[in-house]
C-alpha cells in the first residue's frame, strides 16, 4: 500500500509538471519595428540652365556678346554666332547678363564731306612733302596735274566753305609756283640767265603783289629771287592745307 502510494505521488508530480510546462512555453519575440533615421528623398534632375544673353568685357579687345551656356574651371562657355566659344578667366574684366537679346549697334553714319575733306586734304600733302624733300620741274608738273585731278574728284564733296576755301587757295599758289619755276627754266627767259624776275613786270608783278615777295635794286634793277619766291609760296600752299586739315577735327 505504502509502494502504490508512492507511485501515484510521482505520476502525479510528472503530470503537474508537464501541464505547467506546457502552460509556460516562451512565446517567439516580436522584432520591434524600428523608423529609419534617414528617409529616401525623391531626386529630381536639375534643369539646364536657359541660354541667357550675355556680354563679357574683356581686358583687352571688343566686348563678346552672345549666349551664356555654362561656365568651367576654364571661363565662360558661350555661343557666339551659332559657335561656341570658351572666354578664359584671366581674359575677363567684365561679365553684364541682360534678358534682352543683345542688339547690333548702328552702322555709324558716313559723313561724305567730311570723308572728301579728308581725301583732297591728303592728296595735296603729297605735293607738300614731295617740294620739302626736294623735287625737280619735271617731276614736279606731272605731281601737279595728276594730284590736281585727283583733288578736283573729291572738291564738288566737301560741304565745309572755308575748309574748301583753303583747298583751293593751296591749289591755287602751287600752280603759282609752278608759273615761277617755268619762268626759271624756259627758254630765252631772263629767269634762266639769272635766277630772278622782274616784279614790275609779268609774271612778277602779279605774284609779287598777291603774296608780298620780297624784292630787292641791284645796278638800277628791281628784282626778286626766283627760287625763293617758290619757296615762300610753298609754305603759303602748306598754311592752307594746314587750315583745311584743323577742320576734320572740328578747330
Amino acid at each position: 500500500m505504502e509502494v502504490k502510494m508512492k507511485v501515484f505521488i510521482i505520476v502525479l508530480s510528472v503530470f503537474i509538471l508537464g501541464a505547467v510546462s506546457s502552460n509556460t512555453t516562451a512565446q517567439p519575440r516580436k522584432t520591434p519595428v524600428v523608423k529609419k533615421a534617414v528617409q529616401q528623398t525623391k531626386t529630381t534632375e536639375v534643369p539646364k540652365p536657359e541660354e541667357r544673353p550675355v556680354t563679357v568685357y574683356l581686358k583687352e579687345g571688343e566686348p563678346v556678346s552672345g549666349k551664356f551656356v555654362d561656365a568651367s574651371s576654364e571661363g565662360l562657355h558661350l555661343v557666339v554666332a551659332g559657335n561656341k566659344l570658351i572666354v578664359h578667366w584671366k581674359n575677363i574684366k567684365q561679365v553684364s547678363y541682360t534678358d534682352v537679346a543683345p542688339v547690333e549697334p548702328p552702322a555709324p553714319k558716313i559723313d561724305k564731306g567730311k570723308e572728301a575733306l579728308e581725301g583732297a586734304v591728303k592728296s595735296l600733302k603729297k605735293l607738300s612733302t614731295a617740294v620739302e624733300v626736294g623735287i625737280n620741274f619735271q617731276e614736279f608738273s606731272r605731281r601737279l596735274i595728276d594730284i590736281k585731278i585727283e583733288y578736283e574728284g573729291y572738291l564738288s564733296a566737301i560741304t565745309d566753305a572755308d575748309a574748301k576755301s583753303e583747298l583751293m587757295k593751296a591749289m591755287e599758289a602751287y600752280e603759282d609756283s609752278k608759273t615761277i619755276w617755268n619762268y626759271m627754266v624756259g627758254n630765252n627767259s631772263m629767269g634762266r640767265a639769272t635766277g630772278d624776275l622782274f616784279p614790275d613786270y609779268e609774271p612778277g608783278k602779279t605774284l609779287q603783289a598777291k603774296y608780298s615777295l620780297p624784292t630787292y635794286r641791284t645796278s638800277g634793277l628791281h628784282l626778286m629771287e626766283g627760287d625763293k619766291a617758290m619757296k615762300l609760296i610753298w609754305v603759303v600752299a602748306a598754311s592752307h592745307i594746314e587750315k583745311a586739315a584743323a577742320k576734320l577735327e572740328g578747330k
